[in-house]
């Protein structure tokens, strides 16, 4: 029972990532597996694992200076905006996660 609905929220996860631009393969099969197996258990949304996931290949495309950091970025605020407007992710995670990536994009400048 609690292997079927994880498989059916990570199914629901994967959904998510065209919003921001994004496909399984791009975020890594076995990053995305490892990066949900810690969010599963505190009862994210499908909508936070794949802003999640999203938050993690931004800090990945800051960090190799790839020209789709912007892009994504704009997608990822896009998201937080309408998901946090219609209550389907919870603000605080996303003030976590936008103060990470701050410091991500910080740590670029020093």
């Amino acid at each position: 029972m609690f292997f079927g609905r994880r498989k059916k929220w990570n199914g629901q996860v994967a959904t998510f990532l065209p919003t921001f631009g994004l496909d399984i393969e791009t975020v890594g099969h076995m990053a995305a597996l490892e990066a949900l197996d810690l969010v599963y258990p505190k009862g994210f949304s499908a909508e936070e694992g794949s802003l999640y996931l999203a938050y993690l290949s931004y800090s990945t495309f800051v960090k190799e200076h790839d020209q789709r950091a912007v892009d994504l970025k704009e997608r990822i605020t896009h998201a937080e905006n309408t998901w946090i407007a219609s209550g389907r992710v919870n603000p605080t995670n996303v003030i976590a996660w936008q103060d990470k990536a701050r410091s991500w994009e910080q740590d670029l400048l020093k």
